[in-house]
């Protein structure tokens, strides 16, 4: 990716056009978008909310145990 070097504010080219988000293309792009993100993000690693574990150890096994399902899921996708 080239450099591009401006002696003055005033030579750098403007931004692009914003695009009207209450276009279909736009969001048929943000909706694509979404889905690729979902995909490559995966699931979360532990479930939502609050966990309790009886000691430090128990906790890291739950951890160890989430994160080697997580690992194996993300394998067997296509």
């Amino acid at each position: 990716m080239p450099v591009h070097r401006f002696r003055d504010v005033r030579d750098v080219p403007p931004p692009p056009a914003a695009e009207d988000p209450q276009a279909p293309a736009f969001l048929e792009r943000v909706f694509a978008l979404w889905a690729f993100s979902r995909s490559a993000a995966g699931a979360p690693l532990h479930p939502p909310g609050v966990q309790r574990f009886e000691s430090i150890e128990a906790a890291d096994a739950a951890r160890e145990d989430a994160l080697l399902a997580r690992m194996r899921a993300t394998r067997s996708d296509p």
